[in-house]
This record gives structure tokens, sequence and C-alpha cells, in this order.
């Protein structure tokens, strides 16, 4: 898993919110990540077919067992 940087990250979200119109939402607790957030909790994952997930580190558990 590759490291990023906050200011990566919010680059990242910055650009989900103008490609889909609304911020990301942790598929964990269903709650927003916005760019103001703390993002050292925040992870970035890019699957193998391009999807962008954004999710909370204490959420990955309930995700990805």
């Amino acid at each position: 898993m590759i490291e990023l940087t906050d200011k990566k990250k919010k680059s990242l979200l910055e650009k989900y919110r103008k490609r889909y119109g609304k911020c990301a939402t942790c598929p964990g607790c269903k709650e927003y990540i916005r760019e103001n957030d703390e993002l050292e909790k925040v992870e970035y994952i890019k699957t193998k077919r391009g999807t962008e997930i954004f999710l909370h580190r204490g959420c990955f558990e309930k995700i990805w067992r």
C-alpha cells in the first residue's frame, strides 16, 4: 500500500467532488469525507477497475475482513 500525503489526499478529494458533484462517503460508517477533515485518518484505495474509495482507518476492518 502506498502512503499518500495529506496534500495529495486533499487534491484527490477535490477531484472526486468535481467529477461526481458530491463529497466522498465512507462505505463503513456512511459519513462524508471532506477536504477540511483530518486526513491522517483517511485511506484512499483505487481498485483495478479504477473505482476510487475513501474510507476512515477505523472502518477498514468493517469493509475488508
